[in-house]
């Protein structure tokens, strides 16, 4: 499966390599004073932004032996003489060749944006269950644990938290940790944060028995 899945492009670029060469040898009346090579640059540009440099060139290769056998004197055979002719399929390699580096640029491109947007996917679902075990292991301790931000502010409290200082689930979320903290312990929080202001950091715990006691205890 995986090898028929490689050479899918290349399988698909013969049958319109195929196509082509019919239409032209249908047309073959009307376009007897059209380049031998031109109905084929519409194959290397569809090969380049498909699959890139590597099935530009194979697509050149064909089209140029195709163009050699059925459309340049002498036909039914692969020899070129004219030089004219052989110039043509000159700058058809070498349009190909510029078409094969541009789609291998766009190729790669499209890769590199597959592969983050699948580590951003991954790392999206890793966070959030890390996330939903933080939860259950915050819900599940019988202390109270708060999470903080540098001004103070609560932004994680778990249930044993709210259940201790007599507030309701989530009531605590958004309030400040001062009105949880008594009179003379404020001044002690309040240099705490200023040190971690300083230090930049975005966000810390502190553990109940520092600062914290419950309304009466």
């Amino acid at each position: 499966m995986e090898r028929l899945s490689r050479l899918k492009p290349y399988l698909m670029m013969l049958a319109l390599i195929a196509g082509l060469t019919g239409l032209r040898l249908l047309l073959l009346p009307v376009m007897k004073f059209v380049g031998p090579l031109a109905v084929y640059f519409l194959a290397t540009a569809i090969a380049a932004l498909y699959g890139g440099f590597r099935l530009a060139l194979f697509t050149c290769a064909i089209c140029v032996m195709v163009s050699a056998y059925f459309f340049i004197p002498p036909l039914y055979s692969l020899k070129v003489d004219n030089l004219a002719d052989q110039a043509l399929i000159m700058i058809f390699i070498v349009d190909a060749l510029v078409f094969g580096v541009t789609g291998e640029i766009f190729k790669r491109a499209r890769e590199r944006k597959n592969e983050l947007m699948h580590s951003l996917e991954h790392a999206k679902r890793h966070m959030e269950l890390n996330q939903h075990t933080v939860r259950a292991l915050l819900e599940s301790s019988s202390q109270g644990i708060f999470g903080i931000d540098v001004d103070g502010t609560i932004r994680i409290a778990n249930a044993a938290a709210h259940r201790i200082f007599r507030y309701e689930p989530d009531e605590l979320l958004g309030k400040p940790l001062d009105v949880l903290i008594d009179a003379p312990q404020r001044a002690a929080h309040a240099a705490v944060l200023g040190r971690l202001r300083q230090a930049e950091q975005a966000e810390f715990g502190i553990s109940l028995p520092h600062f914290l006691r419950p309304a009466g205890g």
